[in-house]
């Protein structure tokens, strides 16, 4: 017999997001291109066309060809962990993780929906294992920017879809993916 025990990460209390009239996606990643960030940009630019109150975070470095000067998507290099729970998680509506070929686990596809936030995921590693399609987030075709483009502009035109998704990725998570879950093995 076989037990996948999933690595756990702390509960936590989630503050309430602020209502804003501006979409929030976020972006959380060391390797840029590894992680799906190229396709992210893509997808954006053409979204950003169509919804003027569409906000992009990059949290981690990009590649020295990636020109964001005179763009208005917000990025750091690097965010302290404290910054990165109280401040960026909190007032994301959507988080994107779309690695093109490899992925390992994703531990913070976990923290965002630790924050009820609906994740995008591509449908490589144990992406899919966390991410239940149209149930707490929403699974694309790795390296495809037609594919991201569509689920985020899904969960951009439904707020209410949004919600749902994002209450239920927090109670996944509670469920499933707290450190007390991946102790006692249930």
């Amino acid at each position: 017999r076989t037990i996948v025990i999933h690595p756990g990460i702390s509960r936590r209390n989630v503050k309430k997001k602020i209502d804003s009239k501006s979409i929030n996606i976020l972006f959380a990643g060391v390797w840029f291109e590894r992680k799906g960030g190229i396709v992210l940009l893509r997808a954006h630019h053409e979204l950003k066309k169509k919804y003027k109150n569409l906000r992009l975070t990059i949290l981690g470095p990009i590649p020295k060809y990636v020109n964001l000067k005179n763009s208005e998507i917000i990025q750091h290099d690097f965010v302290s962990y404290q910054r990165l729970l109280n401040e960026f998680y909190p007032s994301a509506d959507i988080f994107v993780l779309v690695p093109p070929r490899v992925e390992g686990y994703g531990l913070v596809v976990l923290e965002a929906m630790s924050f009820g936030i609906p994740c995008v995921v591509s449908n490589i590693g144990a992406l899919p294992e966390m991410v239940q399609n149209e149930n707490n987030g929403l699974i694309v075709k790795p390296g495809s920017v037609t594919s991201l483009k569509k689920a985020l502009e899904r969960l951009i035109r439904d707020r209410n879809f949004r919600k749902r998704l994002g209450k239920n990725a927090r109670q996944r998570y509670l469920q499933k993916f707290t450190i007390s879950k991946r102790s006692s093995n249930e």
